[in-house]
């Protein structure tokens, strides 16, 4: 979380540091992004579970149980993990095009960093009182503006190509995001009823 605080507010340098420490692909999943995704599920969980989430044509807070607010944040925990991954593949498939050379490992430190900040921005807004594709499209902003520090600190594009391997990777970062948060948020309003049956009874086994 420290980290991730320092990316918002003294993001040069805190890029500056990740470069000069070169973290493994292990330690970046494990120490940055894990602990930040998992923090933001379970405060949005702990917020499913005690006020709910607004639903119906005249919006009414429903409130989650907790058995299926649990198999939600696991799918979402998951799905957040692909995101990952496809997101460091195309961004690494992106700097090929540019005639660069990058590590898998580089491209998976952007995401991994860059994603955690949108994680500790998106627990924040669990907590305000604002629509959460709101909350999402001003955590995203921030987001791309750390990463646009990062990205070439960390993959080192040639200086004709960095501007284009930039906005081509905040472009796939930010619609992959946006597919993420969009069906979170169809979910919790209500739009998945047959997918809300089967977690109810996957969370009706869970021993709790």
């Amino acid at each position: 979380m420290i980290k991730a605080l320092l990316l918002l507010f003294k993001s040069v340098p805190t890029w500056e540091s990740i470069v000069h420490s070169r973290r493994s692909l292990l330690y970046v999943l494990m120490v940055q992004f894990c602990p930040l995704l998992l923090l933001f599920c379970l405060g949005q969980g702990f917020y499913l579970v005690n006020w709910g989430h607004t639903r119906g044509i005249v919006p009414k807070p429903h409130i989650f149980g907790v058995n299926e607010t649990v198999v939600f944040e696991a799918v979402q925990f998951v799905f957040w993990m692909i995101v990952l991954v496809v997101d460091a593949v195309m961004i690494k498939a992106f700097g090929e095009t540019f005639h660069g050379r990058h590590s898998y490992t580089e491209t998976f430190t952007v995401v991994g960093y860059t994603l955690s900040v949108l994680f500790l921005l998106l627990l924040i807004g669990a907590f305000i009182p604002i629509h959460d594709l709101v909350v999402f499209s001003i955590a995203m902003i921030f987001t791309l503006g750390t990463m646009y520090n990062g990205l070439p600190r960390i993959m080192k594009p040639d200086p004709p190509h960095a501007f284009g391997l930039y906005l081509m990777s905040a472009i796939l970062v930010g619609l992959t995001g946006g597919i993420a948060a969009a069906l979170a948020h169809w979910y919790l309003g209500g739009k998945f009823p047959k997918l809300q049956n089967i977690f109810a009874d996957w969370g009706s086994h869970l021993p709790f």
